[in-house]
């Protein structure tokens, strides 16, 4: 195969750390967009000459219609995946889902089990093991000096306002629209840790909730939207503040298509990242723990939470002869009883921000992947199960108050 041609289903925000790498890309072309909103499938349409009539505002159109491309690219809400997967892949599409996969185990395996039937190559967009602060790691215990890994501790740090934008007025706010945070979020981090044990996952228990962003802490005389709201100077998540003022990068979720200040504050008055944020429909947690048991012994403890000023990922990995400690723009390696040695990220990689570099390493192996039948690529499809089978068992252990066996999950 020589030049890879691509339909993207969804043109929301997370498909643009794709499509922007696409743009002058020898090795692959976007040739056809699914997306209901007229403004942002005709930026998509305009930015790539995509012809008129491979733009389509509905799936039914486009799967009813020609095959047209070599793959397609599934960047739309979680619930909407599992039938949208399924299609393409009874289509004769390839496919390249963003996690997460399915919002029930059994999709999951569904998706899988067409993929086989079908002889369909799925690769989910688990960005993090392309990132290469997490190769590295994995790089040092391939090399065994440290010995066998015997525990773990992970965590993911949000940052207070990408959680505020994302899971408090954003898509993922609500479970029952989206998915539960450590599936949506934590997917990532959940294949990460099974990715570096390199075993199956014995049992999960997990605790959490949503503690802060609720009615009952909002400021005495609140009003639901910010830009009327009598306590917004003195309020951190004061809308204005984190959109205009730098506060928050992505302005683009805001208004796509208008991200002047005045496009800004009209959406900010009207859309959904202009209101309280403890006056929200909210629900998902904005703090949990899971404790993990794999099969080969290792324990692995993670941490998710809201309130914390860096958005990046901490890791320690503890092993027989030594200990790895990372966060995201430095390693740590030490062996016990020596000095240790740092790796610095930026002397590695020039971008270690988008996941760590992570979205650029994941496109390009899955147009690798689709070029050569011969080619391996890290987070396919059945690789990336266990990840969701994980999150899965710990939000059951969440609800339940109780530990989870992965056997008994299904």
């Amino acid at each position: 195969m020589d030049k890879v041609s691509l339909a993207l289903i969804g043109a929301g925000s997370r498909s643009r750390a794709y499509t922007s790498q696409l743009v002058g890309n020898d090795n692959a072309e976007l040739v056809s967009v699914v997306e209901p909103d007229k403004d942002r499938r005709e930026l998509i349409r305009t930015t790539f000459n995509i012809k008129p009539d491979m733009a389509f505002s509905n799936e039914d159109d486009f799967f009813n219609s020609t095959k047209c491309a070599d793959a397609v690219l599934i960047c739309t809400m979680d619930r909407e995946h599992h039938r949208q997967a399924i299609k393409a892949i009874k289509k004769g599409y390839d496919v390249l889902l963003e996690k997460p996969v399915s919002l029930k185990a059994s999709d999951c395996i569904d998706i899988l089990d067409c993929a086989n039937k079908y002889d369909a190559k799925v690769m989910v967009c688990h960005v993090l093991r392309y990132a290469p602060f997490f190769q590295k790691i994995k790089q040092i215990l391939n090399e065994g000096k440290l010995g066998k890994v015997i525990s773990i501790q992970h965590n993911e740090n949000i940052n207070i306002f990408h959680y505020s934008h994302s899971y408090v007025r954003g898509n993922w706010r609500k479970t029952s629209e989206a998915s539960p945070i450590i599936l949506a979020k934590s997917c990532h981090d959940f294949d990460i840790i099974n990715w570096l044990v390199n075993d199956k996952c014995k049992s999960v228990s997990s605790f959490g909730g949503l503690s802060y962003f609720k009615r009952e802490n909002a400021p005495a005389n609140s009003t639901g939207r910010c830009f009327n709201c009598p306590e917004r100077n003195s309020c951190i998540f004061n809308a204005e503040k984190i959109y205009l003022e730098g506060y928050w990068w992505n302005k683009g979720a805001v208004n796509l298509t208008d991200q002047s200040d005045a496009g800004i504050r009209s959406a900010l008055k009207e859309g959904p990242y202009g209101r309280c944020v403890f006056k929200c429909d909210n629900d998902v947690c904005d703090h949990q723990v899971s404790i993990l048991e794999f099969e080969n012994g290792v324990t692995a403890s993670f941490s998710m939470s809201a309130f914390t000023n860096p958005c990046s990922r901490t890791i320690k990995v503890m092993c027989e002869k030594g200990e790895i400690r990372g966060n995201m723009a430095e390693i740590e390696i030490q062996l016990f009883g020596s000095e240790p040695e740092k790796i610095k990220m930026a002397e590695i990689v020039d971008d270690i921000e988008k996941h760590g570099g992570g979205d650029y390493y994941l496109l390009n192996d899955f147009i690798g992947w689709l070029q050569d039948k011969d080619a391996f690529a890290r987070t396919t499809l059945s690789q990336s199960i266990d990840s969701h089978l994980m999150a899965f068992a710990a939000e059951k252990s969440r609800i339940e108050h109780r530990v989870i066996s992965m056997q008994d999950l299904l």
